[in-house]
C-alpha cells in the first residue's frame, strides 16, 4: 500500500509539473517571435507539438494517479478540481465530457481527499 502512495504522489506531481508545458510553451513563443521575427514561428510550432505531447502525458500521468492509484491528498484534490473545470471548458467534444466525468468522479470522492489518514496517539488509544 506505502508503494503505490509513493507511486501515486510521484505521478501526481510530476504530472501537475507537465501541465505547465503550454504555458511555457506560449511564452518562449512569444520571445521567439518578437526576437526574430516570421522565421520563429515554425520553431515555435515544433516546440508546441512538444508540449502538447508533455501535457498529454502528463494529464494521463494525473488520471492514473487518481484512478488507478487511488493517491488522495488535499492539494490534488484541489488540483484536480481546476482541472476538470479547465477540461470542461475546453470547448472540445473530447475533452469537455472527461472534465465533467472527472469533476463528478471527484465529487463523489470528496470524503477520501479530506479524510485524515495520520493516527494520532488519542486515535490509536481509543481504538485499542
Amino acid at each position: 500500500m506505502k508503494t503505490e502512495y509513493k507511486k501515486g504522489r510521484t505521478l501526481a506531481i510530476i504530472g501537475a509539473y507537465m501541465q505547465i508545458a503550454p504555458i511555457l510553451n506560449f511564452l518562449v513563443g512569444m520571445v521567439l517571435i518578437s526576437t526574430t521575427g516570421e522565421n520563429g514561428f515554425g520553431t515555435f510550432l515544433k516546440f508546441g507539438i512538444v508540449t502538447m505531447a508533455m501535457s498529454l502525458s502528463g494529464a494521463i500521468m494525473l488520471f492514473s494517479s487518481l484512478v488507478f492509484l487511488k493517491y488522495r491528498a488535499v492539494w490534488f484534490f484541489r488540483f484536480m478540481a481546476l482541472f476538470s473545470v479547465y477540461l470542461a471548458f475546453k470547448m472540445s467534444l473530447f475533452f469537455t465530457p472527461i472534465g465533467i466525468i472527472t469533476a463528478i468522479y471527484l465529487l463523489s470522492k470528496r470524503n477520501e481527499f479530506t479524510m485524515d489518514r495520520t493516527e494520532s496517539p488519542q486515535q490509536a488509544a481509543a481504538n485499542a
